[in-house]
């Protein structure tokens, strides 16, 4: 008898849960994920707060292939919790302390981006310049717990596995790591962000038309 769902004792697979994050008490979280195949993954990102299973944060990630994507959970004062998934010198030079929460030269795309900001997207800086955040949201926060921030500092994350990004295609085109070492050379993550804004209808996916079209 065939099974919907099957847990997986290799720690692979197409759905991945962290069972719990915490930024209280001066404590980080640390996640990680690595495609350990030859071929690009679309994966939705979602952060869901403890009291109420609520959604406070969501995003797609596109791994190029045996690519490796990490992030840090923190507190910074901000009032609510954060997302740091790239670390840099206060002149955008790599972090000369080489953090160890995170990679310093994270560039796998994300959309919208959480490691920097971008045409389409402004990030709050961290201090000293160091870099972007992200910060956690109440927007969904509509129950009876209330909009209080205290409730998304302590929650689990789900990584659910979209897509195979058909190899050679346009998209893995954009967030497949070349010789520089970034997707399509340092424009792939502009090139994916670009292509989910609004666009024309029957006018493809690629550019500014983007994935979506408006209905008018």
């Amino acid at each position: 008898m065939a099974t919907a769902l099957n847990l997986s004792h290799e720690g692979v697979g197409q759905v991945l849960i962290y069972p719990f994050y915490s930024a209280n008490g001066g404590n980080d979280t640390l996640i990680s994920v690595v495609n350990t195949t030859a071929n690009s993954k679309a994966v939705k990102v979602r952060f869901i707060e403890g009291y109420n299973s609520r959604e406070v944060l969501d995003f797609n990630l596109y791994l190029s292939e045996y690519d490796v994507w990490a992030a840090a959970i923190t507190d910074i004062g901000a009032g609510v919790p954060v997302l740091i998934s790239r670390i840099t010198g206060p002149t955008g030079d790599p972090d000369p302390g080489n953090s160890p929460l995170i990679d310093d030269i994270e560039d796998t795309c994300t959309v919208p981006p959480t490691g920097q900001s971008s045409p389409f997207t402004d990030l709050p800086p961290l201090p000293g310049g160091i870099g972007f955040y992200v910060p956690f949201r109440t927007l969904f926060l509509n129950d009876a717990g209330g909009q209080v921030p205290a409730r998304m500092f302590e929650g689990y994350v789900e990584m659910i596995e979209m897509a195979t990004i058909e190899e050679g295609g346009v998209v893995d085109g954009w967030v497949t790591h070349d010789f520089s070492g970034e997707p399509n050379g340092g424009v792939g993550c502009l090139q994916l962000e670009e292509a989910w804004r609004v666009g024309t209808p029957g006018s493809g996916i690629t550019g500014a038309t983007g994935f979506w079209a408006s209905s008018g």
